[in-house]
């Protein structure tokens, strides 16, 4: 019977039922959980990611980047350091659609084109959370580094022979049908995000809650969202591993982009790990060589989420999601009508 029930299906049903009596019981939760995924996708997911999204994958649709003869997976890494966790995932699931490169090199290069952002990791974490803009520089070139060997790894033991596939097209480009067409996909795409980041939040108010009186919900908070899981800590350390390792919330969009393809997810999980235990490691090297003085480090729950904003503030960010939502739906209402 145990073994039964550890099978994916059920666990994943019985975790939804168990999760559903829990917004029955504690209804609350839900609505402050809910009300802060909105403010926080209004305010930070779609003014940082929106924009930066329709931009990338309107350059790589116009194929300006094959006739410059700037290699694609350079350009896609760059973009994923400066655009953050999902824009890498959109990026290489973009470049799989244009047949510019197959599948197993698509699951090769989410290893190290999954990063996170330096404005994330510099204000939200180094300025916001530790009080030190010094800590975040440091974290920031730590989780770079980490990614780049692990891109160096796969380069020399899994990726030897190239495997991009260029699909020429003869046909001139159309810049309003791209740039049309780059919108839609790209509210598509920040719209999706928005849900998760909505429904770990939701969980989040959850865990933060219960974590007070249940000592082993307590590593869960480290799992689910990289935002959250930094503030529950000042362990320097332990924050570049959970950068690397980025939580079950990217993990999930990541996961979305690639829904329906034959692309192998395992050396992505295990990237996430071999990142934070690398980012973590120079962390380390670099605040015991340079003698840097660090925050008291505590595992203790140092954050408490606040609920601060005014209803003004969710309205604003509930109306910039659903004018997202209309964008995104632009897009499958013209090919209804095509068809």
């Amino acid at each position: 019977m145990l073994k039964k029930f550890l099978r994916p299906l059920y666990f994943c049903v019985f975790t939804a039922v168990i999760f559903f009596i829990v917004l029955i019981v504690f209804p609350e939760r839900a609505k402050e959980g809910v009300a802060y995924g909105i403010m926080l996708s209004g305010s930070v997911i779609i003014p940082s990611f929106f924009p930066f999204t329709v931009c990338v994958l309107f350059i790589l649709r116009t194929g300006i980047l094959d006739k410059i003869h700037l290699k694609s997976e350079i350009a896609v890494m760059i973009m994923s350091f400066i655009g953050g966790y999902p824009l890498g995932a959109k990026t290489v699931n973009e470049m799989y659609k244009l047949k510019k490169i197959d599948e197993k090199k698509a699951g090769l290069m989410l290893c190290y084109c999954v990063n996170a952002g330096p404005s994330f990791i510099i204000s939200a974490i180094g300025v916001g959370m530790l009080q030190s803009k010094t800590l975040g520089y440091i974290l920031l070139f730590a989780h770079i580094a980490s990614s780049l060997i692990n891109a160096l790894i796969i380069k020399i033991f899994f990726d030897k022979k190239e495997t991009v596939v260029i699909k020429k097209n003869d046909n001139p480009t159309n810049l309003a049908d791209t740039f049309v067409n780059s919108v839609a996909d790209g509210a598509s795409s920040v719209f999706a995000i928005c849900t998760f980041v909505i429904l770990f939040s939701t969980i989040n108010a959850y865990l933060l809650y219960l974590a007070n009186k249940f000592e082993l919900l307590k590593f869960l908070i480290y799992l689910t969202e990289v935002t959250t899981a930094s503030a529950y800590t000042k362990n320097v350390y332990l924050i570049a591993f959970l950068l690397g390792f980025s939580g079950l919330c990217i993990w999930c969009q990541v996961f979305s982009y690639f829904a329906g393809t034959n692309i192998k997810m395992l050396p992505f999980i295990i990237s996430r790990f071999t990142g934070g235990l690398l980012s973590s490691g120079i962390v380390f090297i670099i605040t015991k060589f340079a003698n840097i003085t660090l925050p008291t480090l505590s595992n203790a729950l140092s954050y408490q989420k606040k609920l601060s904003f005014s209803g003004i503030e969710v309205s604003v960010s509930l109306a910039c999601m659903i004018i997202i939502f209309l964008i995104s739906l632009s897009k499958k209402r013209l090919q209804i009508d095509l068809k």
